[in-house]
Parts: C-alpha cells; structure tokens; sequence
C-alpha cells in the first residue's frame, strides 16, 4: 500500500481509523492486518452495537509498548517505562 512505502522511507507509525470497519477485507486481508495500529469502535452510532468502548488491534511488535501505556506506564509496582 501507498501510505505504508511513504511510513518506511520516512520511519513513521501507521494509525488507522477502523471504527466502520468491522469485517472489511481489502484482497482477502482484514484491514487490520495493516498498519501499526487499528482503533474498533463500539459505539451506538457503528455497525456493531452489542457493546460500548473500543478495540485496538496492534502488530505483535507494539503490544508491549502498548500494554505498558494502558497502564499509565507502570510495568509493576516500582518500574515505570512510559510517561503516563
């Protein structure tokens, strides 16, 4: 895809915004299987209401980083790795 060649040459990260998403496949891929990150909505206003709040679906390589920021940064009681 276009926007992942321009994120390599420059070393940037990938967000998308997949709140209308649910089950969309761009060439039998689900399209969060692109970029760093994708952001689901459960919002009344989205296809899929059962629930309310948001899902990100992350790339194996981000999800520690990830993990540790849900978590205001705090790893355990007395290491912190992220500003929170």
């Amino acid at each position: 895809m276009e926007i992942q060649k321009i994120a390599d040459v420059y070393g940037l990260k990938i967000i998308y915004d997949a709140a209308h998403a649910f089950g969309v496949k761009i060439n039998g891929n689900s399209v969060l299987n692109y970029g760093d990150l994708s952001i689901l909505s459960f919002h009344a206003t989205k296809p899929s209401i059962q629930l309310k709040g948001v899902l990100l679906s992350v790339m194996t390589k981000n999800k520690k980083r990830i993990d540790f920021m849900k978590n205001f940064g705090f790893a355990d009681e007395v290491t912190v790795t992220e500003p929170g």
